[in-house]
């Protein structure tokens, strides 16, 4: 495209899906001094190769990450991703609370919902995490819903921003079962979430696993053709899975909590994403 800012000016890129009479292909492009552009190309290998092009410009030119400083300098982050089966729903009067608890320490906020309940539940959510976030992306397929958020004074570190959706009910065609999923770099390190709801029923296994591999291979979010799980730094999956756990609850829960402990030392040894 032509009219492009130097690659020193730019400071975000954003994956977008263009729709007008025919779907397309576009990139949003934010620079230093806060002016956006807006640059649509004819397919994915098109706009994926420009993108390439802008990542090895910066490389030769030793600039740090997207949204870093000249060091490439990063910071510990923490994200908090919650899921939610309205059951069609509304949400409570009561408010949220009880179900995002310490939402507001979280550097990022990302939400699933199955079986979506209520007219307007962006606001609702956007409500329940409070000013301090900014709503970076949300993605739908009929009742499947994602809302991701970040911290304002953390959302100059976030860059190519993109959604997508795999439907895998009736036919693979009909959404009614499925997974929506959005994907973005922050301080250059890629993160994908992808909320699913899965095939129901104890004796339905193979069909959830089926289900699960089809989302991760063909979900339309970021490069076609490579699996998600081998183009993120980190790729998260959740939702309303339906699998099962064949064991009486006590013991499942003592299950769990050996697991919670051991990943809470993982993750205070690492210093990283918690």
């Amino acid at each position: 495209p032509r009219g492009i800012p130097q690659v020193s000016e730019v400071v975000q890129l954003e994956r977008l899906e263009l729709y007008s009479d025919t779907p397309s292909f576009g990139i949003r492009l934010v620079t230093r001094d806060g002016k956006r552009r807006l640059y649509e190309f004819e397919g994915g290998l098109e706009r994926e190769a420009f993108l390439a092009g802008v990542e090895g410009m910066r490389r030769q030119l030793r600039l740090g990450a997207w949204g870093s400083d000249e060091t490439g300098g990063r910071e510990p982050i923490s994200v908090l991703i919650g899921t939610w089966n309205m059951g069609s729903a509304a949400p409570p009067a009561a408010g949220l609370s009880p179900w995002l608890g310490s939402a507001p320490h979280q550097t990022i906020i990302v939400l699933g919902i199955q079986e979506c309940g209520g007219d307007d539940l962006a606001s609702t959510l956007a409500a329940a995490v409070g000013d301090r976030y900014v709503l970076l992306c949300h993605a739908s397929l009929v009742s499947i819903r994602l809302f991701a958020f970040c911290l304002a004074s953390h959302s100059h570190a976030v860059s190519a921003v993109h959604t997508g959706h795999r439907a895998t009910g009736f036919g693979n065609i009909y959404g009614n079962k499925g997974a929506v999923g959005c994907a973005f770099s922050f301080h250059g390190t890629s993160l994908c979430f992808v909320n699913a709801h899965l095939a129901a029923r104890p004796d339905r296994v193979a069909e959830r696993n089926a289900n699960a591999s089809d989302v991760l291979e063909g979900m339309s979010l970021g490069r076609r053709g490579l699996e998600l799980t081998d183009q993120f730094d980190h790729c998260f999956l959740f939702g309303d899975l339906n699998y099962r756990v064949e064991m009486q609850f006590d013991e499942a829960a003592g299950h769990a909590e050996i697991v919670q402990a051991a990943e809470r030392a993982r993750r205070g040894a690492a210093g990283g994403i918690a």
